[in-house]
């Protein structure tokens, strides 16, 4: 049986036509269905946990549209945490999936336990695998991709597993990928790829390795 994936994506800096090819890119369509959905209130009246959640989608995108952004008004914001740490689903949390979102809201705190403190100009940037045996790196290789938002990352809890580490001549090394399981779930972070033109970082093989890789991880495909 086919596992159930939800694919967030569209807001004003990350338009969903930059991401909506990523998707089959990174989801081996013989082992998963998968939804593209641009908001997330639908799925808080389904009775099951879906087995993966993935976000490409900016927590704040609402501002722009005058109406109320996900986090603030849908039961979703605290039933994730139900079926991430009950139920089993994973989350993965892809670049524009973690900014806008305050860091003192339980997303942050218990999820992605590691929140978006600004970045400066874009510009090139060094992706570094950390030496680590995890699933989600196994196999990647250090890239480096010639424009991206270097991200700055606030309150990272010391019990993450940190994956890669981001470089630039913009801003002091980062985590750029990490992961925590927290429950039964798993919940995973990878802060590179921005929506530029032809998406370099998302198209980089190495990059949509280490996604295929953390959609098996977090989906519960890997040890």
């Amino acid at each position: 049986m086919k596992k159930n994936a939800y694919v967030f994506v569209d807001d004003f800096g990350h338009p969903k036509d930059k991401f909506i090819p990523i998707v089959p890119l990174i989801f081996d369509y013989d082992e998963w269905h998968v939804c593209v959905m641009d908001g997330v209130d639908s799925i808080c009246l389904m009775a099951n946990a879906p087995d993966l959640i993935v976000s490409f989608k900016m927590g704040n995108s609402g501002i722009v549209y005058d109406r109320p952004s996900w986090y603030e008004t849908s039961a979703f914001t605290y039933q994730w945490m139900r079926w991430v740490r009950e139920e089993g689903m994973g989350l993965l949390l892809i670049h524009s999936g973690l900014p806008g979102i305050p860091p003192d809201h339980p997303v942050m705190l218990e999820g992605a336990r590691g929140y978006f403190a600004g970045h400066k100009q874009l510009g090139p940037m060094h992706v570094e695998p950390e030496p680590v045996d995890h699933p989600i790196v196994r196999g990647v290789q250090a890239f480096d991709t010639p424009v991206d938002e270097h991200f700055e990352i606030g309150g990272f809890h010391e019990d993450n597993t940190v994956l890669a580490f981001s470089t630039s001549d913009r801003s002091p090394r980062q985590p750029a990928a990490w992961c925590h399981e927290p429950g039964n779930g798993r919940v995973a972070v990878l802060c590179p790829g921005h929506a530029t033109a032809g998406n370099e970082t998302l198209r980089h093989p190495e990059m949509i390795k280490m996604m295929r890789n953390a959609v098996r991880w977090c989906g519960g495909e890997e040890e």
